[in-house]
């Protein structure tokens, strides 16, 4: 090529370095282009992330309330007949809660919106369970642990 362009005259060497620069012109755009539309689809993405969130958010904070109601009703008629076997079931159901939330962590490489929403339905459980304010110390050991490991899960992979 380099002997070509010696050949030629000035008006053809204009006219092939005139061609390049619209080419690079164009393949300027066309990565420019590429960059706004994966910056729109990140948006885009980021906007999902963002309402699907807000939605559990909200859908928590109503079922949380539902979940202490029956949770109260259900566990002082419970609490009232069999005080010991209650606790033994509210200790249970915690440490269930917690090998739940464990399972999930060991089973999503990424978490995606199932797993975040197992997470927050155990997440509320545990908070209604919490909220019901049982004084038991084999309860208050398994709900510490479920605790942690929610902290964790929030703190290092939400």
């Amino acid at each position: 090529m380099v002997n070509n362009l010696e050949n030629m005259d000035s008006e053809e060497k204009i006219r092939i370095l005139e061609e390049l620069r619209k080419e690079r012109e164009e393949d300027i755009k066309n990565i420019e282009k590429s960059i706004k539309k994966a910056e729109r689809e990140k948006e885009s993405e980021e906007s999902l992330k963002r309402r699907i969130t807000e939605s559990s958010q909200k859908n928590e904070e109503e079922d949380l309330s539902e979940i202490i109601e029956g949770v109260s009703k259900e566990k002082q008629e419970e609490e009232e007949a069999d005080p010991a076997r209650f606790y033994q079931q509210i200790s249970s159901r915690t440490q269930e809660l917690y090998q739940e939330a464990r399972q999930l962590v060991n089973n999503e490489r990424s978490f995606g919106y199932e797993a975040r929403r197992d997470f927050y339905s155990i997440e509320r459980e545990a908070e209604a369970i919490r909220q019901y304010g049982i004084k038991n110390e084999e309860v208050d050991e398994s709900l510490s642990a479920l605790d942690q490991l929610i902290k964790n899960i929030r703190k290092n992979i939400l």
